[in-house]
């Protein structure tokens, strides 16, 4: 049973994933000279964060010079004390790029990672398989990899690099793909190119719902033959599932993060959790709500759709 390269955890509720920008209420600002959470952020996480049994946070570059840890970490340590003490947290990275074919200071990004981990005491890191960046600067979206023999090739010395490199397990997450956003250059297929990588390097997996149906609507414009083709993807190396809000309109998906789920991702979530025979997590990513704390209305009723899946399932199969 696959298990080699997975965090050592198993979230029995559904678990929380937050971009946090700066320079907003509901992420990070400056206050006479010092970093803050944010009075939104801070009231979101007071009123729901015991909803959640695991949490993760989206690095955001706070500027444009050398990556320094002491500009993120005392911040960093502020918005953890807002957490239970023994919750599990990861880190959603944005730098490591290991779609990436340029020479990019990957030791660099991997010191200052390994700090992060060792002074927030992270569980995993995570990031999505794609080119986040081009000339040293940040893409607004993610590509996905180049899909074809030597992209792969790439991809795989990037994710063996990292995975030998960090000190706590890296999590490889299935690339995005959204209408006008997720440009697919490259003759295979997203899902054969994905499993290859998960195979060379034996790594452990996140499946983001909205990617996947995001790339089968993106080649397809229907669900027609999607489960069939996903179930040869190597499913035993699903560490975690990710939910976050989507669109589907005029057969396009839309990967938009506005916090509200759709049925289809729901009805997604049940196929991986009854098929990803080790899956350990099941992460709700970016809510939208108000400044006082509260979920965005739209949002709740198929969120709680989720929970009451994720609450419901049967754990004791995969500790």
């Amino acid at each position: 049973m696959y298990r080699k390269n997975f965090p050592n955890f198993t979230s029995t509720k559904m678990g929380l994933g937050i971009d946090l920008t700066w320079g907003t209420e509901k992420g990070f600002i400056t206050k006479d000279g010092q970093d803050e959470v944010g009075e939104g952020l801070r009231a979101f996480l007071q009123k729901n964060i015991n909803q959640y049994d695991h949490f993760f946070f989206s690095f955001q570059p706070k500027n444009y010079s050398q990556l320094d840890p002491s500009d993120y970490i005392q911040v960093y340590k502020k918005l953890l004390q807002l957490i239970p003490k023994n919750m599990p947290v990861g880190l959603h990275h944005t730098m490591l790029n290991m779609a990436g074919d340029e020479l990019y200071p990957k030791q660099q990004i991997v010191d200052f990672t390994n700090i992060l981990i060792h002074e927030l005491g992270l569980k995993w890191v995570n990031e999505d398989l794609g080119i986040w960046s081009l000339n040293g600067k940040s893409l607004p979206y993610p590509l996905p990899p180049i899909l074809t023999s030597e992209g792969l090739k790439n991809s795989i010395e990037n994710i063996e690099f990292y995975m030998n490199a960090l000190v706590c397990p890296l999590l490889v997450e299935f690339p995005g793909f959204t209408d006008g956003g997720g440009l697919i250059f490259g003759e295979m297929n997203a899902f054969s190119f994905f499993e290859k990588v998960a195979k060379e390097t034996n790594c452990a997996m996140t499946l983001d719902t909205g990617h996947l149906l995001g790339y089968w609507y993106e080649v397809n414009g229907t669900l027609n033959g999607f489960y069939n083709a996903l179930s040869k993807l190597p499913l035993d190396h699903c560490f975690e599932i990710h939910l976050s809000g989507s669109k589907i309109k005029d057969n396009r998906f839309y990967d938009l993060h506005n916090g509200v789920l759709i049925e289809e991702q729901i009805g997604l979530l049940g196929w991986l959790l009854e098929n990803c025979q080790n899956v350990r997590a099941v992460s709700y990513e970016d809510p939208v709500f108000h400044h006082n704390g509260s979920l965005i209305e739209a949002s709740r009723p198929m969120l709680s759709k989720a929970r009451n899946m994720v609450e419901n399932f049967n754990w004791e199969q995969v500790i």
